[in-house]
């Protein structure tokens, strides 16, 4: 029988994590992957890399669910890019009364994310693996 050893986060965690990664897959898959497949040149011009991006991010969530602990940087990412988001872009068109449209939408969207990630994260764990672990040798 397999036994955890002592780096692995305990089941409840890794089942949220699970959970966290299945809503990210469903989610992309379902509103990013339609525009990806069926665009105008237009769209694929004014759209395109942000769907790309977003589309792989939504392929490497399925993966998340077989691996949720190895695929960690991958929250961390989602988490970090939504933070810039609203510190770069949300947050100024907020205060200039410019919040509207799109960026309305995209604000309450990308703000989800920050209520959800954060409690899902196993901060400790990533601290620990992270930032406390010795570097990788560079040769």
């Amino acid at each position: 029988m397999n036994q955890p050893d002592s780096n692995s986060l305990p089941l409840w965690r890794l089942n949220l994590l699970r959970g966290l990664y299945a809503f990210m897959a469903i989610g992309l898959t379902l509103v990013v992957w339609p525009g990806l497949l069926t665009h105008s040149d237009r769209w694929a011009a004014d759209y395109g890399a942000q769907h790309a991006l977003l589309s792989m991010i939504g392929v490497l969530a399925w993966l998340g669910i077989r691996y949720p602990q190895k695929m960690l940087p991958l929250l961390v990412f989602e988490l970090g890019w939504k933070v810039l988001w609203w510190l770069f872009i949300g947050l100024p068109l907020l205060s200039h009364g410019k919040l509207e449209g799109e960026a309305l939408q995209s604000a309450w969207e990308i703000g989800l994310g920050l209520i959800i990630i954060p409690p899902v994260l196993p901060w400790a764990y990533l601290y620990q693996q992270y930032l406390r672990q010795p570097a990788e040798r560079w040769r």
